[in-house]
C-alpha cells in the first residue's frame, strides 16, 4: 500500500522545493513526470502527495531524494511547535505568516539538513565528488541562464564551481564572447553569496569582477566593464585578490580597457606597470603584445613593430601557440598600415595555419579582414568585396559595433567603385543599431551618421567613403 504523506507537509516542500529550483509548475511537472494539474493540487494541500511523488519532484529540482524525510520531519516538527496538527486548520488570517516563516525556515534549514544525513552516508569519495562537480558545471555550460541556477541552487554554491565558471568564461572570451560574459556574470554573482556567508571569498569576488569586466570589454559594453573592473580595483586595494592572480593582470586588464576607451596616455603607463610587475619571461611577453596592440591602435606604427621584437623572443621561450600567433597577427596588421602588403602576404599562410588550429571566432574574423585588405591592395577587388561582405556580417552577428561600422565603410568604398549605390544604401540602413553602442567614438559616430545620411540619398560617393574611413580610423585612434 502507498504510504501518503500529510497533505499540509507535502504542499508545504513542494513548494519549497520550486521556488528553492526557481522553476514553474510545468518544468517540475515535466521533469518528475508528474501531471501538472496534479502538482497544482498537491501544492494547494488538496492532494496527498506519496513519499515516492515527493522524491521525484525533489529530483526535478536538484534536491536529493534522500533527504525528503529529515526535510519532511522537519517541516511536522515546525508546525507542531506552532500549535498546528494534522487534523487541526490554522486561523485564515495567519496561514499566510506561518507559512512564509515556515518557507524561510526550511530553506535556511537545508544547510542543516545536508549535516543530518552525514549520520546516515559516508562522506562522498574525491572521484564522486569529482563527478558531481563535473555535472554541475555541465549543466552551467549547457544553461541558457547560468546566474540563475548558481542564484537558485544550494549545492552550486561553492568555491570550485566559481573558479570553475572564471576560467571557462577566460577561455570562451575569444570565442563566444557573448557567452563568456553570462558565464562571469554568473561567476561574479555566486562570488557576491560566497563573500556574503565568508569575507575570506571576497577574493573570488575580486577574480570574477575583473572576469567580468574583461568579458563586458571584448562585447563591447565598455560602461559595464569600467564599473565591474573599479570593483575589482577596490577589493584588491583592500587586500583581496592576490591570492588568485598576479598584480601585474591587474595592471595588463585595465591597460586594455583604457585602450578600448581610447585612453592610450593611460593605457601606456599602465603596460609599463605591469611590465615592472611581471618579472619578465612569458608574463612580460604578454604584456608587450598588449603594448603593441596600443600603440597600432594609436597610430604609432614603427613603435608598435619595435615592441613586437622585443616580444618575440620572450614568446618563442614560451612555447605558447597562442601567443604565437597573436604575434605574427599583430605584425602583419602593422606591416599593412605602414603600407607593407608583400610583407603581409608572405607572413599570411603561417597566422592562418595557426589561427585554425586554435579556431576562435573573433581571431578568424579578424584575419579575414587582414586578408580582404591585402586582397584589395593587389587588386584582386571582387575576392575583397567578397572578403568585406563576410567581415562585416560576422562583426555584426557578434554586435561588435566599431568593427562593423569600419568594415561596412571599407566594403561600401569598394562598392562604390562599382557604382552600386542601392546596396551601399541597404548596408547604412543595416547599420542603425550601430549608433545605440557604446564602443563607438563621438568623432567617428559623426562620420558615420554623414555616411548613413548620405547614402539614404543615394548621394555617397568614393571621395566621401575614403575619407570617412580614415576620419573613422583616427577616431578609433585617438
Amino acid at each position: 500500500m502507498v504510504k501518503r504523506v500529510d497533505p499540509e507537509d507535502s504542499r508545504l516542500l513542494a513548494v519549497l522545493l520550486r521556488k528553492r529550483a526557481r522553476a514553474t509548475q510545468e518544468q517540475v511537472g515535466q521533469r518528475a513526470g508528474i501531471d501538472q494539474s496534479d502538482l497544482s493540487k498537491i501544492e494547494r494541500g488538496e492532494l496527498a502527495a506519496s513519499q515516492e511523488t515527493l522524491e521525484d519532484i525533489a529530483e526535478a529540482t536538484w534536491f536529493r531524494r534522500h533527504l525528503v524525510s529529515p526535510s519532511l520531519r522537519f517541516l511536522r516538527a515546525f508546525r507542531l511547535a506552532g500549535g498546528q496538527s494534522g487534523s487541526t486548520q490554522t486561523p485564515s488570517d495567519l496561514e499566510p505568516v506561518l507559512s512564509s516563516v515556515a518557507d524561510a525556515a526550511v530553506l535556511a534549514a537545508t544547510p542543516a539538513l545536508l549535516e543530518l544525513d552525514s549520520s546516515r552516508e559516508r562522506a562522498p569519495s574525491p572521484e564522486k565528488e569529482a563527478r558531481e562537480l563535473a555535472e554541475m558545471c555541465s549543466r552551467l555550460d549547457r544553461a541558457e541562464s547560468p546566474r540563475l541556477l548558481v542564484e537558485g541552487l544550494h549545492e552550486y554554491q561553492r568555491c570550485e564551481v566559481c573558479l570553475w565558471l572564471c576560467q571557462t568564461s577566460a577561455e570562451r572570451v575569444m570565442a563566444e564572447p557573448h557567452r563568456a560574459c553570462r558565464l562571469a556574470d554568473a561567476a561574479s554573482r555566486l562570488a557576491d553569496l560566497l563573500a556574503a556567508r565568508e569575507s575570506r571569498h571576497s577574493s573570488l569576488r575580486c577574480l570574477a569582477l575583473a572576469r567580468l569586466a574583461d568579458a563586458r570589454r571584448l562585447c563591447g559594453d565598455l560602461p559595464g566593464a569600467d564599473t565591474a573592473f573599479c570593483q575589482t580595483k577596490e577589493l584588491w586595494e583592500a587586500g583581496y585578490g592576490p591570492g588568485l592572480f598576479p598584480e601585474w593582470r591587474l595592471y595588463d586588464w585595465e591597460a586594455s580597457l583604457r585602450r578600448d576607451q581610447r585612453r592610450y596616455g593611460e593605457a601606456l603607463k599602465l603596460h609599463a606597470k605591469a611590465l615592472v610587475a611581471s618579472g619578465g619571461g612569458e608574463a612580460a611577453g604578454r604584456v608587450l603584445l598588449k603594448k603593441s596592440f596600443t600603440l597600432e591602435q594609436k597610430g604609432d606604427f614603427e613603435a608598435a613593430l619595435k615592441t613586437l621584437a622585443e616580444a618575440e623572443p620572450l614568446i618563442a621561450n614560451s612555447g605558447d601557440r597562442r601567443l604565437r600567433c597573436v604575434l605574427l597577427f599583430n605584425r602583419a596588421v602593422v606591416l599593412d598600415d605602414l603600407g607593407r602588403h608583400e610583407e603581409v602576404a608572405e607572413l599570411l599562410p603561417a597566422v592562418r595555419a595557426l589561427t585554425e588550429e586554435l579556431n576562435q571566432t573573433i581571431d578568424l574574423i579578424r584575419l579575414d579582414w587582414l586578408e580582404a585588405r591585402v586582397l584589395r591592395s593587389r587588386g584582386r577587388r571582387d575576392e575583397a568585396l567578397e572578403g568585406f561582405a563576410r567581415v562585416r556580417a560576422a562583426f555584426a552577428k557578434e554586435k561588435i559595433a566599431y568593427d562593423t561600422a569600419l568594415a561596412t565603410l571599407e566594403l561600401s568604398e569598394l562598392l562604390l567603385e562599382r557604382g552600386e549605390t542601392g546596396e551601399v544604401k541597404a548596408l547604412a540602413k543595416e547599420m542603425l543599431w550601430v549608433f545605440e553602442k557604446q564602443d563607438v567614438q563621438p568623432e567617428a559616430r559623426k562620420a558615420l551618421r554623414l555616411f548613413c545620411d548620405a547614402a539614404a540619398r543615394e548621394a555617397a560617393t568614393l571621395d566621401l567613403v575614403r575619407r570617412l574611413v580614415t576620419q573613422v580610423r583616427s577616431a578609433g585612434r585617438r
